[in-house]
This record gives structure tokens, sequence and C-alpha cells, in this order.
């Protein structure tokens, strides 16, 4: 296996592809959407090639690290995901959830966020109909907990509603058992009955501060008024959800600490 070579990705990889080359001296990585790429390194790496042209590829040439043209995938053109070329269902067993998206990329602007960096910050939107039939797929393997993967779930929020719709019509709906991350804003009371009626349990809401101030800093879109109108919403709905909060941020003082630990108190 020592003369294997060893390319790298996902997130980590994405954010940073030269640091990593360099700690792991790694022979080289896809950088952001992986689809096409893989393909096309497996292709070179076959026939002797050179990776000149593989999409999204970081790679050592002559002892330094070159990136070529990055690219984002159409998701409109991309086939149903094969989930039967693997059994789904070890992530049950071991206590974990499967992972599906309806969207990539994300168009917030949290200045923390790898997200963007990594998957681009424009949401692409994968049609419902093409996640149902993913979605039917691992039904059919006996798999029924999941992620939704996504970024944000609610961003756009018509597209989710859309997702939940096509989920409820396939009657898939008390078949599944999912979680996701959504945006405090936009939330309305149709978007979480879709959302339980499609088989949603849980939701984790990055809040992160429930002070105005702080929330700027951290290019947030929405206020901490936004998120106590969430929260009574939320009590009407039966929904399981979390409230994930970032202490530390870029400009944060002692007070806007306070400030936030108070308002979570009320």
């Amino acid at each position: 296996f020592a003369l294997a070579p060893v390319f790298l990705g996902g997130i980590g990889f994405s954010i940073m592809p030269d640091a990593v080359l360099q700690a792991t001296q790694a022979d080289g990585g896809i950088e952001g959407d992986g689809e096409e790429g893989v393909v096309a390194l497996s292709r070179r790496l076959l026939q002797g090639e050179e990776l000149t042209d593989v999409p999204n590829m970081v790679y050592w040439l002559n002892g330094r690290v070159v990136r070529n043209p990055r690219i984002d995938v159409d998701l409109l053109h991309l086939p149903v995901p094969r989930r039967r070329l693997f059994d789904n269902r070890r992530y049950e067993e071991l206590g974990a959830l499967v992972g599906v998206e309806t969207k990539r990329g994300c168009p917030e602007r949290c200045v923390f966020c790898a997200d963007p960096v990594a998957k681009g910050r424009r949401s692409r939107l994968r049609p419902p109909g093409i996640v149902v039939e993913e979605l039917n797929d691992l039904v059919d393997q006996g798999v029924c907990w999941l992620h939704m993967c996504d970024s944000e779930f609610n961003l756009p929020v018509r597209h989710a509603r859309d997702v939940c719709r096509a989920i409820i019509a396939a009657g898939l709906g008390d078949k599944l058992r999912w979680y996701c991350y959504c945006s405090p804003f936009p939330f309305d009371g149709e978007l979480a009955s879709l959302m339980m009626r499609s088989g949603c349990v849980g939701i984790n809401f990055g809040v992160d501060s429930l002070c105005d101030e702080q929330l700027g800093r951290l290019g947030k879109s929405y206020s901490a008024d936004d998120v106590f109108r969430l929260v009574e919403l939320l009590r009407d709905t039966g929904l399981n959800y979390m409230f994930d909060f970032l202490v530390g941020g870029p400009g944060e003082t002692a007070a806007t600490t306070r400030e936030t630990i108070a308002r979570a108190r009320e």
C-alpha cells in the first residue's frame, strides 16, 4: 500500500489544501465538489496521464503545489446517487445517521463558517423529485434515520417546502425520521408543519448569540427578536429542537456574552 497514490478531499482539505498537502505529503486532493474530479482523476491515474485538466485538483508538480481551475458541479444534471453500492444500514447499526443533500452551498455571510469556502456561496438546489428518488432507495434498504446535511435546510425556504411536499406526496413521511440544520430566519408555521409531516423529528438552529451587536459582527442576517419569535412558534409544533451558541467570536466581550446568557435564560 505504501506505493499507492494518496489523494484527499472533504471540508478540511477544501478550505486549506496547500497547508494540508504540506503537512501530510499526500499526492494531491480534490478541492470542493468531487463528483467530476474524482472520475477524471481515476481515469488519468489508470492511463498514466498528467493531472493538468482534472477539475478542482490540487497536487504536487515539480516540487510545488499547483491548483487546477475550480468548478461547481451542476446538481440539476447529476444522476441519482447509487446508494445500493454500499450497505447504508451500517450507519444506523453504529448509531449514526445517513446523510442526504437537498442542496449544496450557502449564501450566508457568517464570518466563522467554512461551508461557503468549501461548497460555494451560491445555493445549488437539487430537484425535489431527485431527492425523493434517493430517499426511496434508502428506504428500500431498510434505512429510516437520516440527516439532511444542507448548510441550512430552510434556505431558500420555498425549496425546503417543495422538498417536504415531495416527500409527503411519495408516501415517505411516516417511513423517515430525519434531522437538519436550519437558520432561525426565515422559519414559519407552514414550514414547521410540512417538516413534521415529512418525517422531521429534530432541528439544530445555529443561533450563536442573542446580542444584536454581536450578531452583526458574526455576519448574521437575523436579530435576537427573530429568535424569540422562533421560540414561540416552535413551542406549538411539537418539534424537537436545539440552539447552538458561539462564545468568544470576533469582537465578543464580557458584556455581550452576559447579554446572551441572560436572554437565553428568559
